[in-house]
């Protein structure tokens, strides 16, 4: 993970497209606080629940040694576990991810009296998602060539008396087939 820009003390992600686009972990929504954040010029802390600490573990984050995994359980105050790492760090603003449920936001908030939270997606999220290095640039093409490779498949076949769903359930299975690791959805539109 780079190091946040913008003048922001530190990036504050939970579960949600950014936790996954910058560290591979696809986190259960439980209700329960998911962070990865990294201050400025410190190193990455990862804070999950003790339950999802093992899946933590695996992802490229963790296992390269870039980030700290910090395992919290059930009856522990994850925003004030939160709270205690950033508490040293500059009163410059806190980004924080959009997918952040408000009920954690609002405990950071009292953990953290008098800092400003503010949106990760502009000064932050944009920019990373934006430049693509040599390697994530090979995977979305390979992702693509898969992509296409599923559709040429199912259009090869029939789709007369097909449901959409029905289509749908095999646009997912021919992309784990391909490889991907997750096929949330597949929208299938039909007209005339």
């Amino acid at each position: 993970m780079r190091s946040p820009s913008a003048g922001l003390a530190s990036l504050l992600l939970s579960v949600g497209p950014d936790l996954r686009y910058l560290t591979g972990f696809v986190g259960e929504p439980i209700g329960t606080l998911h962070f990865a954040g990294r201050a400025s010029r410190r190193a990455v802390s990862f804070l999950v629940p003790r339950l999802e600490a093992q899946k933590a573990a695996e992802t490229r984050l963790v296992a390269a040694g870039s980030a700290r995994l910090v395992p919290f359980d059930e009856s522990d105050d994850a925003a004030a576990l939160v709270a205690d790492m950033l508490r040293s760090h500059a009163a410059a603003p806190i980004g924080v991810s959009d997918r952040m449920w408000s009920m954690h936001l609002l405990r950071l908030e009292a953990a953290l009296p008098g800092r400003r939270f503010e949106s990760a997606r502009r000064s932050v999220m944009r920019e990373l998602r934006q430049v693509k290095d040599a390697d994530e640039a090979r995977l979305l093409a390979l992702a693509a060539e898969a992509a296409d490779r599923t559709i040429d498949g199912v259009s090869a076949g029939s789709l007369a008396d097909r449901t959409e769903a029905d289509v749908s359930r095999e646009i997912r299975r021919r992309l784990s087939d391909e490889g991907h690791d997750i096929a949330d959805f597949a929208i299938v539109g039909s007209g005339q």
